[in-house]
């Protein structure tokens, strides 16, 4: 069971890793990342 955890977390590793590389960073631009903070100090 560790092992199979130990594989699935660097495979999400990995993946998280690849999609960076190719598609940029995961975070949204700083613009967009001021406008869901206002959205959750709203709500």
């Amino acid at each position: 069971l560790v092992v199979a955890t130990l594989i699935s977390w660097l495979l999400v590793t990995l993946a998280t890793w690849l999609a960076q590389r190719i598609c940029g960073p995961l975070m949204p631009p700083r613009e967009e990342a001021q406008e869901i903070a206002e959205r959750e100090q709203e709500s």
